[in-house]
């Protein structure tokens, strides 16, 4: 039983510092990018990018990076950066269970949305805040509004996200046997993609709806 734990530590802890170790990188490769480049739209995207980068390990500077995207494209009256900026500010205020003003910064962002991918990725953004909230009915309603598009686009990324958390989401309302099927559709996917930290997710997802 104790190795049993201790393994259990080990891959939680390497998933941990994994994740950590790419996102500082990532993070100063978006930092290099923008010290270069001269055109504002890229600005704004860059901003964006590094905000959402932020979200796991500095809500503070991932709203900072969040309201500079959002200023420069208010400014240039670039619609699409808006809508992402206000999203990135949303997920950072999420991060840090400040739900209140994630949410009026998610209807900006909805206001904003330019394209229906652009218009799932903020409802899988409203379902995360409601989640969190523990009204999971609302929730589920976001993240299927979400799956509906992403099914359409055929945008396999974004269906996986939303198949887990609707997983989740049943877990935590107790239908397991619906958590088990959609978690294992999500794993379908992230098997076929070579996604192993998602795949190693996902097959603790199941191991809890199982129990």
């Amino acid at each position: 039983m104790i190795k049993k734990y201790a393994l259990i530590f080990l891959v939680f802890d390497f998933q941990m510092a994994w994740t950590q170790n790419s996102v500082n990188s990532k993070i100063d490769s978006l930092k290099s990018l923008l010290a270069k480049t001269t055109i504002d739209t890229t600005k704004v995207n860059l901003n964006n990018s590094l905000s959402i980068n932020y979200t796991a390990i500095n809500t503070s500077e991932g709203i900072k990076y969040g309201e500079t995207a959002l200023k420069l494209a208010k400014k240039i009256k670039f619609r699409k950066g808006i809508a992402s900026a206000y999203k990135v500010i949303a997920d950072n205020q999420w991060a840090n269970s400040d739900f209140e003003n994630a949410k009026q910064n998610l209807e900006q962002a909805l206001n904003f949305s330019q394209n229906q991918l652009q218009k799932a990725d903020i409802l899988i953004s409203y379902g995360l805040v409601y989640t969190s909230l523990d009204q999971y009915t609302v929730a589920l309603e976001y993240y299927f509004k979400a799956l509906e598009i992403y099914e359409e686009l055929k945008f396999e990324k974004g269906a996986i996200g939303a198949f887990s958390n609707i997983g989740n989401l049943y877990y935590y309302l107790k239908n397991y046997d619906k958590s088990i099927d959609y978690i294992n559709k999500a794993l379908v996917y992230n098997l076929k993609s070579g996604n192993t930290m998602e795949t190693i997710r996902n097959y603790g997802n199941l191991g809890n709806a199982y129990t």
